[in-house]
């Protein structure tokens, strides 16, 4: 029983730290691919090796990482390369969909600077498990395009299509052991949307569950309903903790649907001095992280209202319009949020999943509105399903977070 807690502390501390190591071994093996294959190895990375502690008494864990490039479809249905990172281990146990969560800095991609939280090599020798870790369109292998931020539909699809590529990879590493060992799909934050629209993915393909033998989605803190959140951020919440969020959904939306929006400019949403202070420029060079640009902001404000006042007001980010809810571009934009629906997605019919769903979400998360989860409870219970569970985390956004990969992760290896 102690060794159970001293694990799962440990877990704990790796998600905190992230931490991502590689050894020393640069040995590539060969690998034979078929000449029709949907996808290349763009490069094997090195070898990741790491000595079990006395308790485990396995050895020395060796796994393989690797970086995929294969081809999924933009929003416009036109083929587009994207990459994912790739652990495998010698004998894995089961396989995990990494779903990763809001990043603004390419450097932060799963395949540029190593897997998200969850995905740190340094767990996946507890987990014993082949982990699959996509890039969205617009970061890694295309970073040239612009990122979907509200498009959840979208950066789901491109996570399934990944999956697909996986399992085909894993035959032609002779690690088919791995295709017949349960899967399970988990993300937060903006990962914890893409992730239940993966599996509403997976479930509405024939075949597609069976074939990945996916047991359960872990979603934590999830931006499911882009619209809901629209609301939340302009209207029912006076500040905000995460001002670029909307700028990244309008620069999706304006990408997206040009001929749509294309009447509408940066100016008409924005407010002056949050537009001076470079973060549509900082958004888009994809070189900043969210907490830089999030830091840009306050101090450009400063200097605009001599304070640095954080969560930053309303009226600080939004254009007069966009803080008049019966104007016709607060309107427009608000068409375009409600379309990112995770579990209701446009044209696609009512969803029940076949498979079970394990939500965690703190009602103190002051980034994704807490009532997110709420409602997608309440869409379950509309629907007559039941097999979901929640679990309410604490703190604010990012250890919630932390907290929803900790619980996902010790139910997993104890089986609840």
């Amino acid at each position: 029983m102690k060794l159970r807690y001293w694990i799962i502390s440990l877990l704990l501390c790796f998600l905190t730290f992230g931490i991502v190591a590689c050894s020393d071994d640069d040995n590539k093996s060969e690998v034979e691919l078929p000449q029709d294959a949907p996808y290349e190895l763009a490069e094997y990375l090195k070898d990741y090796t790491y000595e079990q502690l006395d308790d485990f008494k396995r050895g020395t864990f060796v796994m393989q990482q690797y970086r995929v490039v294969y081809t999924t479809m933009d929003s416009r249905d036109l083929p587009v390369k994207v990459s994912m990172y790739m652990a495998v281990p010698q004998n894995p146990l089961r396989v995990f969909v990494d779903c990763h969560a809001t990043i603004s800095a390419d450097a932060q991609a799963p395949t540029v600077g190593g897997p998200a939280i969850m995905a740190s090599p340094d767990l996946i020798p507890l987990m014993n498990a082949v982990v699959i870790a996509p890039d969205y369109i617009g970061y890694g292998e295309s970073v040239d395009h612009t990122h979907l931020f509200a498009d959840v539909a979208l950066n789901g699809n491109t996570v399934v299509d990944g999956v697909k590529v996986a399992y085909d990879l894993l035959y032609s590493l002779d690690r088919n052991v791995a295709v017949d060992r349960p899967s399970y799909i988990l993300g937060a934050s903006q990962g914890g949307g893409v992730a239940l629209s993966a599996q509403r993915i997976i479930e509405n393909e024939a075949g597609l569950s069976d074939y990945i033998h996916l047991q359960e989605s872990y979603v934590g803190s999830g931006a499911y309903d882009f619209g809901r959140i629209f609301d939340v951020w302009t209207r029912e919440w006076s500040s905000n903790s995460f001002p670029c969020g909307a700028l990244l959904g309008v620069l999706g939306m304006f990408d997206e649907c040009p001929d749509e929006f294309g009447g509408i400019k940066v100016d008409d949403l924005f407010s002056e001095a949050f537009i001076a202070t470079g973060i549509v420029e900082a958004v888009k060079s994809k070189t900043y992280d969210n907490s830089q640009i999030t830091t840009f902001v306050v101090q450009g404000l400063q200097k605009a209202y001599g304070d640095a006042a954080f969560p930053v007001p309303n009226e600080r980010i939004f254009s007069p319009a966009m803080m008049d809810e019966k104007s016709d571009v607060y309107q427009r934009v608000k068409s375009y949020f409600s379309r990112g629906n995770a579990y209701m997605s446009v044209g696609t019919g009512m969803w029940v999943p076949s498979h079970r769903v394990n939500m965690f979400h703190s009602p103190e998360d002051e980034v994704v509105p807490y009532v997110l989860t709420e409602e997608l409870m309440a869409y379950f219970d509309g629907q007559g399903y039941k097999n979901y569970t929640f679990k309410a985390t604490s703190g604010n956004h990012t250890g919630s977070c932390i907290a929803a990969y900790t619980e996902a992760i010790r139910r997993i290896l104890f089986s609840y």
